[in-house]
């Protein structure tokens, strides 16, 4: 995408060769897409505001993000792409079937973007592999240890990470740092919770759990979870029934661009498709541009 089209200010121009083809097919007013990096997943949300004739008889894309494509060094057979949104509004009520339908009938995720609302149980029947989708700013995470393990193993514990679960800077869109990978020691009962609804960082973790082992990292600053969010559990599904743990986690996230405010207090969103920055001195990329403010 960033080889065919250009994007300044939050305007995508495409082509006149490209008019009914790519962009130039969902270019609508009102219309929600995700930049998408194959290796990693989504790079932000954009609603396209407006749609007029460019020069040469291109195509203009009006957007409420600013700036230009996300500053990211893409693989060479595979670069940005263009993700429409699958539902930017959700209304599901007492819904049954698949695990993801039933997240969706929560009433946390009725009225809100498809995956940015997540609650699953696990109870120790299986291992690696557990993965839920979802998009957007970690917003709040709820982890929820109801049964202790018993099972006699010596560390037992699941891991809120798996390739530090594709998080992404949301000051610049590149990878988060690998540090951000919660590790919950399921030999203790009791909540832990990431909240991150005020949007001021750094943000800790809080917890009722007593004298456990557990590895939580803060966040200096706005994490976007760009895909599969993965939680590796240790392997108790050999163990006697009874003796496994049993919790929840539960994860909503913000599928849009603000980033919130820093430890400088100062503070990045987008206004009418531009960057607007208040509070303290800060260094801001606009338009691929680093400007110190």
């Amino acid at each position: 995408m960033q080889n065919d089209y250009t994007m300044s200010g939050g305007v995508i121009n495409v082509p006149s060769a490209m008019r009914l083809t790519g962009a130039g097919q969902f270019a609508v007013t009102g219309e929600t897409f995700y930049f998408w990096d194959s290796a990693v997943g989504t790079l932000g949300v954009c609603t396209i505001t407006d749609v007029a004739d460019g020069p040469s008889g291109s195509i203009n894309i009006y957007t409420n993000r600013g700036g230009g494509f996300p500053a990211r060094t893409m693989p060479s057979t595979q670069g940005l792409f263009f993700l429409r949104h699958e539902a930017p509004i959700c209304k599901f009520t007492n819904v049954t079937g698949c695990a993801e339908a039933v997240d969706l009938s929560n009433a946390l995720a009725y009225n809100k973007p498809i995956k940015s609302y997540s609650k699953r149980s696990y109870i120790g029947s299986a291992n690696s592999g557990q993965y839920v989708q979802v998009y957007g700013r970690y917003k709040y995470i709820k982890v929820s240890v109801t049964k202790a393990d018993t099972s006699g193993l010596g560390v037992v514990t699941a891991s809120l990470g798996f390739n530090n679960n594709n998080s992404i800077k949301m000051s610049d869109w590149t990878n988060g740092a690998s540090a951000w990978n919660p590790i919950i020691d399921l030999k203790k009962t009791g909540d832990r919770i990431f909240d991150a609804t005020s949007k001021v960082y750094p943000v800790n973790w809080s917890t009722t759990a007593v004298a456990a082992s557990d590895t939580l990292p803060n966040q200096t600053e706005a994490l976007w979870s760009a895909g599969n969010f993965v939680t590796t559990i240790t392997d108790v599904s050999g163990q006697v029934a009874g003796t496994r743990p049993e919790f929840t986690i539960e994860i909503i996230t913000d599928q849009n661009n603000d980033a919130g405010t820093t430890a400088s207090g100062s503070t990045s969103k987008l206004v009418d498709g531009k960057v607007v920055v208040t509070g303290a001195s800060r260094q801001v990329l606009v338009d691929d541009v680093m400007l110190n403010l």
